[in-house]
């Protein structure tokens, strides 16, 4: 199935000045190549700042994911996991160009960045659908938490310990008494 990408957002590890500013130059590189095909592109409004790229299209992270048909995120495997936690609600399909260590879940390298989109403009990718954790924390009956995890969720009490019950999809599983409890996924 080819999927045709018109408007496409960049987002670079938005909540780093510095890495941003390091980033600039591959971020409008990547935008001129986007442009040069007749893509719409949109930047997220701090990676612009930081970035100091004008001439744009800008929108918050909250609301980006709904003016485009795909994410680019240019990062580490945190700030994938920081966009894709922000941008839940908006099932936009995103794509990560490595700019961190380790590079899981930003897979595609910077040195090769503009082949690798081409690619995916081509139609030649495989789409991977990630498993969502959504997590509450209860104390007394009462909502003292609530997010979303693309990885993991983490309870951790500090010094003593806490007596967690555990259910899934409201489903009672176990009881414990430990000083934390970590979730994941196969992510």
């Amino acid at each position: 199935m080819h999927i045709k990408f018109k408007k496409i957002a960049l987002i670079g590890k938005y909540m780093n000045q510095s890495a941003l500013q390091q980033m600039q130059n591959d971020l409008a590189d990547l935008a001129r190549h986007l442009m040069a095909k007749n893509i719409e592109v949109w930047l997220e409004e701090n990676t612009a700042l930081h970035a100091e790229l004008t001439g744009f299209k800008t929108a918050s992270l909250e609301n980006i994911g709904k003016k485009v048909d795909l994410v680019i995120v240019m990062g580490g495997d945190g700030t994938m996991l920081s966009v894709a936690r922000s941008l839940i609600d908006a099932n936009v399909p995103l794509v990560g160009i490595n700019r961190g260590r380790f590079g899981f879940l930003t897979d595609l390298r910077a040195e090769d960045m503009l082949k690798s989109i081409d690619q995916i403009l081509a139609g030649k990718f495989t789409e991977e659908s990630r498993m969502l954790l959504a997590a509450q924390v209860m104390r007394h009956g009462k909502l003292f938490y609530s997010g979303y995890a693309l990885n993991d969720v983490v309870v951790k009490s500090g010094l003593r310990l806490i007596e967690l019950e555990v259910k899934i999809d409201k489903k009672f599983v176990y009881r414990q008494r430990s000083d934390g409890l970590i979730l994941s996924t196969p992510t």
